[in-house]
Protein backbone atom coordinates (compact mmCIF):
# COMPACT_ATOMS: atom_id res chain seq x y z
CA UNK A 1 0.00 0.00 0.00
CA UNK A 2 2.68 2.35 0.66
CA UNK A 3 3.88 1.76 -3.41
CA UNK A 4 0.11 2.50 -4.31
CA UNK A 5 0.18 5.72 -2.31
CA UNK A 6 3.36 6.89 -3.20
CA UNK A 7 1.62 6.39 -7.04
CA UNK A 8 -1.02 8.40 -6.21
CA UNK A 9 0.80 11.70 -4.48
CA UNK A 10 3.21 11.28 -7.63
CA UNK A 11 0.41 10.86 -10.23
CA UNK A 12 -2.55 12.43 -9.11
CA UNK A 13 -4.85 11.28 -12.21
CA UNK A 14 -4.09 7.55 -11.57
CA UNK A 15 -7.45 5.50 -10.53
CA UNK A 16 -7.13 2.77 -8.39
CA UNK A 17 -9.63 -0.29 -7.69
CA UNK A 18 -9.14 -2.43 -3.94
CA UNK A 19 -10.69 -5.50 -4.69
CA UNK A 20 -11.31 -7.89 -2.13
CA UNK A 21 -12.10 -12.05 -2.22
CA UNK A 22 -10.68 -15.17 -2.07
CA UNK A 23 -8.07 -16.47 -4.25
CA UNK A 24 -10.70 -18.27 -7.03
CA UNK A 25 -12.07 -14.44 -7.35
CA UNK A 26 -8.79 -12.78 -7.86
CA UNK A 27 -7.76 -15.52 -10.28
CA UNK A 28 -10.92 -15.20 -12.30
CA UNK A 29 -10.86 -10.74 -12.38
CA UNK A 30 -7.09 -11.45 -13.63
CA UNK A 31 -7.94 -13.93 -16.32
CA UNK A 32 -10.98 -11.53 -17.53
CA UNK A 33 -8.41 -8.63 -17.29
CA UNK A 34 -10.47 -6.58 -14.74
CA UNK A 35 -7.41 -6.59 -12.35
CA UNK A 36 -3.83 -5.82 -13.02
CA UNK A 37 -2.71 -7.35 -9.50
CA UNK A 38 -3.78 -9.85 -7.22
CA UNK A 39 -1.94 -11.23 -3.98
CA UNK A 40 -2.66 -14.89 -3.30
CA UNK A 41 -1.99 -16.13 0.23
CA UNK A 42 0.04 -19.36 1.04
CA UNK A 43 0.92 -22.29 -1.35
CA UNK A 44 -0.84 -21.92 -4.56
CA UNK A 45 0.17 -23.32 -7.97
CA UNK A 46 1.56 -19.70 -9.78
CA UNK A 47 1.98 -21.73 -13.25
CA UNK A 48 0.02 -19.42 -15.21
CA UNK A 49 1.14 -16.20 -13.25
CA UNK A 50 4.17 -14.13 -13.14
CA UNK A 51 4.69 -13.52 -9.38
CA UNK A 52 6.72 -11.64 -6.24
CA UNK A 53 6.92 -12.95 -2.98
CA UNK A 54 6.34 -10.18 -1.08
CA UNK A 55 8.37 -10.30 2.46
CA UNK A 56 5.65 -10.60 4.98
CA UNK A 57 4.19 -13.64 6.19
CA UNK A 58 1.09 -14.54 7.40
CA UNK A 59 0.48 -16.53 11.47
CA UNK A 60 -1.97 -18.49 11.89
CA UNK A 61 -4.10 -18.82 15.38
CA UNK A 62 -6.95 -18.68 16.05
CA UNK A 63 -9.85 -15.66 16.58
CA UNK A 64 -11.61 -16.24 20.18
CA UNK A 65 -14.00 -14.61 22.53
CA UNK A 66 -11.55 -13.05 25.35
CA UNK A 67 -14.24 -14.41 28.15
CA UNK A 68 -13.80 -18.27 26.79
CA UNK A 69 -11.38 -20.24 28.82
CA UNK A 70 -9.02 -20.53 25.60
CA UNK A 71 -8.34 -17.04 25.61
CA UNK A 72 -6.64 -17.03 28.67
CA UNK A 73 -3.82 -19.43 26.35
CA UNK A 74 -0.42 -17.10 24.84
CA UNK A 75 -0.20 -20.21 22.21
CA UNK A 76 -2.36 -22.60 20.91
CA UNK A 77 -1.48 -26.20 20.32
CA UNK A 78 -3.21 -29.21 18.07
CA UNK A 79 -4.44 -30.28 21.77
CA UNK A 80 -5.89 -27.16 22.50
CA UNK A 81 -8.72 -27.23 19.84
CA UNK A 82 -9.92 -30.32 20.17
CA UNK A 83 -13.81 -30.13 20.62
CA UNK A 84 -14.00 -26.97 20.26
CA UNK A 85 -16.55 -25.66 16.99
CA UNK A 86 -14.03 -23.97 14.82
CA UNK A 87 -14.66 -21.98 11.20
CA UNK A 88 -11.58 -22.09 8.86
CA UNK A 89 -11.19 -20.62 5.27
CA UNK A 90 -12.52 -22.58 2.84
CA UNK A 91 -8.80 -22.37 1.11
CA UNK A 92 -6.95 -23.55 4.17
CA UNK A 93 -9.65 -26.03 4.19
CA UNK A 94 -9.26 -27.36 0.67
CA UNK A 95 -5.55 -26.77 1.00
CA UNK A 96 -5.37 -28.91 4.35
CA UNK A 97 -2.76 -26.35 6.16
CA UNK A 98 -3.18 -27.71 9.49
CA UNK A 99 -2.86 -30.98 8.54
CA UNK A 100 1.17 -31.31 9.41
CA UNK A 101 0.80 -28.94 12.15
CA UNK A 102 -2.17 -30.81 13.78
CA UNK A 103 -0.73 -34.33 12.72
CA UNK A 104 -3.36 -37.27 13.74
CA UNK A 105 -4.97 -34.94 16.35
CA UNK A 106 -6.77 -33.15 13.39
CA UNK A 107 -9.28 -35.96 13.27
CA UNK A 108 -10.75 -34.98 16.48
CA UNK A 109 -11.45 -31.28 15.57
CA UNK A 110 -14.73 -30.67 15.17
CA UNK A 111 -15.00 -28.32 12.00
CA UNK A 112 -18.70 -26.55 11.35
CA UNK A 113 -18.49 -24.45 8.41
CA UNK A 114 -15.99 -22.65 6.34
CA UNK A 115 -16.23 -19.05 5.66
CA UNK A 116 -14.22 -16.70 2.28
CA UNK A 117 -14.00 -13.74 4.41
CA UNK A 118 -12.92 -12.96 7.79
CA UNK A 119 -15.55 -10.32 8.16
CA UNK A 120 -18.18 -12.70 8.56
CA UNK A 121 -16.75 -15.54 10.53
CA UNK A 122 -15.85 -12.59 13.40
CA UNK A 123 -19.40 -12.10 13.32
CA UNK A 124 -20.34 -15.45 14.41
CA UNK A 125 -17.05 -15.91 16.72
CA UNK A 126 -18.04 -12.80 18.76
CA UNK A 127 -21.36 -14.82 19.64
CA UNK A 128 -19.10 -17.45 21.78
CA UNK A 129 -20.54 -20.31 19.40
CA UNK A 130 -16.99 -21.07 17.68
CA UNK A 131 -13.74 -20.07 17.84
CA UNK A 132 -11.96 -19.13 13.75
CA UNK A 133 -8.45 -20.34 12.58
CA UNK A 134 -7.17 -17.46 10.38
CA UNK A 135 -4.59 -14.72 10.10
CA UNK A 136 -2.85 -12.55 12.84
CA UNK A 137 -4.08 -8.48 11.88
CA UNK A 138 -6.33 -9.62 9.08
CA UNK A 139 -9.21 -7.87 10.73
CA UNK A 140 -9.07 -5.03 13.22
CA UNK A 141 -10.23 -5.92 16.81
CA UNK A 142 -8.60 -3.42 19.16
CA UNK A 143 -11.30 -1.82 21.34
CA UNK A 144 -13.62 -5.37 20.94
CA UNK A 145 -14.23 -8.12 22.90
CA UNK A 146 -11.90 -10.58 21.07
CA UNK A 147 -8.25 -11.89 20.94
CA UNK A 148 -6.12 -13.70 18.88
CA UNK A 149 -3.98 -16.42 19.82
CA UNK A 150 -1.28 -17.78 17.23
CA UNK A 151 -0.66 -21.29 16.93
CA UNK A 152 2.61 -23.71 18.01
CA UNK A 153 4.88 -24.91 16.14
CA UNK A 154 4.37 -21.51 14.19
CA UNK A 155 1.75 -21.63 11.23
CA UNK A 156 2.72 -19.08 8.56
CA UNK A 157 1.93 -18.10 4.74
CA UNK A 158 3.75 -16.13 2.46
CA UNK A 159 2.17 -13.18 0.18
CA UNK A 160 2.65 -13.86 -3.43
CA UNK A 161 1.49 -10.63 -5.64
CA UNK A 162 0.63 -12.01 -8.94
CA UNK A 163 -0.37 -11.18 -12.42
CA UNK A 164 -1.29 -12.90 -15.92
CA UNK A 165 1.69 -13.95 -18.11
CA UNK A 166 -0.64 -13.67 -21.22
CA UNK A 167 -1.43 -10.21 -20.54
CA UNK A 168 0.64 -7.41 -20.96
CA UNK A 169 0.65 -4.83 -18.05
CA UNK A 170 -0.53 -1.28 -18.65
CA UNK A 171 1.65 1.74 -17.96
CA UNK A 172 0.34 2.40 -14.84
CA UNK A 173 0.44 -1.40 -13.89
CA UNK A 174 4.39 -1.42 -14.96
CA UNK A 175 5.38 1.76 -12.98
CA UNK A 176 3.57 0.19 -9.62
CA UNK A 177 6.06 -2.96 -10.61
CA UNK A 178 9.09 -1.00 -11.28
CA UNK A 179 8.43 0.98 -7.44
CA UNK A 180 7.76 -2.52 -6.01
CA UNK A 181 11.04 -4.12 -7.18
CA UNK A 182 12.71 -1.12 -5.79
CA UNK A 183 11.39 -1.22 -2.25
CA UNK A 184 12.25 -4.85 -2.04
Amino acid sequence: MTVIGDIIKKYPDVKINLVSGDSDLIYQRLNNGTLDFGIIIGPEKLLNYHSVSLPQNNIWGILVRKDQLIAEKEKITPQDLIGLPILTSAQSKQQDVFRSWAGSLIDQFNFIGQYNLIFNARLLVETGACVALTYQNLINITGTDLAFRPLTPTVTDQNNLIWNKNRQLSNVAQVFLNRLKEVQ
